[in-house]
This record gives C-alpha cells, sequence and structure tokens, in this order.
C-alpha cells in the first residue's frame, strides 16, 4: 500500500515559460502529496533556465535536468528525462503554464487504497486566461473545452474507445493523470520524442490500452490549463501542418498497435483507419488510391466495414462511377448491406 504524504513526483517539461513557472512549481510543492518537482528545461530562448535554477536554490524539493548542451528536444523527450530521474512511486505531469488547484490528488488517495488493481486515475482539467486575447480566441474556436474530461466513469478496458473517438465520452489531460512508477517501468511506455505535438495524446491512449485507468475527480477540475496568447493552444499553425502533426500521431500509433500485435480488433480497426485516413487526406490524384491500396493491403476487415466504408468514401470517392467501383468491390466480397 501506497503512503501518500511526499509519495509522487510531478514532472514539469519547460519551454519559454518564465511568466508562468513559479505559479506551476508552488501549486505542486503546495500539494501534501508531492514528493519532487521534476524541471526539465529544454533549451528555452527566454529566461526559463534562470527561473528554474533559482526555483531549485529556493526548495530543496525542486530538482533541475536539462539536455545535453542545453538543446530543445521537445516536450515529449524532457518527460522521459523526468520519468528516469523520479524518485517516487506514483508520477503526475504538469505543463509549465499550468497549475494544480487545492486537493489536486484527493481522489487518488481515495481509489489507490481502495483498489489495488488500480494502475493509475485520471480526472478533470479547467481553464485559467491570461489574458483576454487568448480568452476571446479560446471561446469563439475552442469553448466546449473548457472542462477537460471523460464524462463518465468507464470500465478502464472501455476508456480507449472514447479516446479514440469511437465512443463520445470526452477525454482526459495529461496534467489531470497520475499513474503507478512500477506500471509505466513494467509495461516499457516512453514518451514518443519523434513527435514534436501530441506527444501526451499518443501516451495517453497507448497507457489506457496497456494500464487499468480510473476516474478520479470528473465534475470539477483539479488542475487549470493557462491559455495565453504565446502558447501552442491559441497559436494555431497552418492547416497543412496541423494534419501532418495529427497525421504523424496517427502513424505513431498504428506502428505501436502492429508491434504489440494489439488483441482489441474494434480498436485496433479504428487506428488503422484513423492512420490510412490521414494519410489520404495528404495526397493528390493517384496517390491516394496507392494509400487505399495499402489499406486494403493491411487489413480487409477495416475498409469492409460499413462504418469505415462511409468515411472513406467521403475522401476518395467523389463521382458516381468511383463509387460504383466500391459498391461493386463489396457485392465480390459479400459484404453489400442492404
Amino acid at each position: 500500500m501506497i503512503s501518500f504524504d511526499k509519495s509522487i513526483s510531478v514532472i514539469i517539461p519547460v519551454y519559454n515559460a518564465a511568466g508562468y513557472l513559479k505559479k506551476a512549481v508552488e501549486s505542486a510543492l503546495a500539494q501534501n502529496e508531492t514528493g519532487e518537482v521534476i524541471l526539465v528545461e529544454d533549451g528555452s530562448t527566454d529566461n526559463s533556465l534562470e527561473v528554474c535554477q533559482k526555483l531549485a536554490d529556493e526548495h530543496s524539493q525542486v530538482k533541475l535536468y536539462t539536455h545535453h548542451g542545453n538543446a530543445n528536444k521537445g516536450a515529449g523527450a524532457s518527460r522521459n528525462i523526468g520519468l528516469s530521474k523520479a524518485l517516487f512511486p506514483l508520477i503526475a505531469f504538469l505543463d509549465s503554464d499550468d497549475y494544480f488547484l487545492p486537493d489536486r490528488f484527493s481522489a487518488e488517495k481515495k481509489i489507490f487504497s481502495t483498489n489495488p488493481s488500480a494502475d493509475g486515475v485520471y480526472n478533470a482539467i479547467g481553464i485559467h486566461y491570461y489574458d483576454k486575447e487568448a480568452q476571446n480566441f479560446f471561446q469563439k474556436t475552442l469553448a466546449e473545452f473548457e472542462l477537460t474530461t471523460v464524462d463518465t466513469s468507464l470500465p478502464p478496458a472501455e476508456l480507449i474507445y472514447t479516446l479514440l473517438g469511437i465512443t463520445r465520452h470526452g477525454h482526459f489531460s495529461l496534467d489531470g493523470l497520475t499513474i503507478k512508477k512500477k506500471v509505466l517501468d513494467d509495461i516499457a511506455l516512453l514518451f514518443n520524442e519523434d513527435l514534436r505535438l501530441h506527444q501526451d495524446t499518443d501516451f495517453i491512449i497507448k497507457l489506457s490500452y496497456l494500464a487499468r485507468l480510473f476516474a478520479g475527480t470528473i465534475d470539477v477540475p483539479v488542475t487549470n490549463r493557462g491559455i495565453h496568447t504565446s502558447n501552442r493552444i491559441t497559436a494555431v499553425p497552418d492547416n497543412t501542418i496541423r494534419l501532418k502533426n495529427r497525421s504523424l500521431m496517427w502513424q505513431s500509433l498504428f506502428i505501436w498497435a502492429k508491434k504489440i500485435e494489439m488483441k482489441d480488433d474494434l480498436a485496433f480497426s479504428e487506428i488503422i483507419l484513423q492512420h490510412y485516413s490521414h494519410e489520404i487526406t495528404q495526397r493528390k490524384g493517384w496517390k491516394k488510391w496507392a494509400v487505399w491500396i495499402s489499406l486494403l493491403s493491411s487489413d480487409k476487415r477495416v475498409f469492409f466495414n460499413d462504418r469505415y466504408f462511409r468515411v472513406y468514401q467521403s475522401f476518395l470517392f467523389k463521382s458516381g462511377f468511383s463509387q460504383k467501383i466500391i459498391h461493386k468491390i463489396k457485392q465480390l466480397n459479400g459484404s453489400e448491406r442492404k
């Protein structure tokens, strides 16, 4: 049984967050359960490293690490350093411009104490606006995400379905997760350092399949996400870049699912669908067909499932002629639906 006082390593990757970092670190130190705060400075171009050093000098629980040569390696690589340095049996994550709310780990104490089979706990996170411009943008475009949460307590085996979008119960953020360090060690799960964006979503989806995660506080936030004009939530990239980064995430999940020989057919089929869907949207002309043929050779179950067929139809087949071709193929495969 875990003794909860000073039992959690809080990992904070730091990049250009000098103005927000002190609030993040102090919110973690304010939790009785925090054993250490691990700062991994990621080659910032502002004075974040100086702020990190000052916080480490002031607080014995704050540990500071950097990449070799003070290089910028990304949040995934920074979190992996934090995981390798963590000393305590539980791991929590916090972005450097976010902050924990009081009693951040109250649900974890209850769940881990009463359910030994629980590997991790996920909670809701809310929003804190640091400036009016960011607030206006966020509320116009992303207002439905002001509370990031899974809206119902799901059996652990079904959590992956909502994270993949098969069911519609929402999702959770890394800032709302607490996981046993031994579980991460046993399943050898790290962040994909090749992903500059979405490495957190990639990690969470993989974790939901490999570990038993339980709902904690999902109706009110335990952490606030900081929204400001310089963070990646409001600094929306070009749509082509956004699509490319999403495509890389689904590629990562696809490679991983094949490598572990994923047994859940529904989850595996969705990963295949999303991977090839994103590949197709980035292709033109005959290259779309090349990706489609690759899909068919990968797993025919996906294409000939009606749910997935309708999705692919919207990507590939704009003309009546090509739709007739596909329906003919479905007939030949004995899967035509009335």
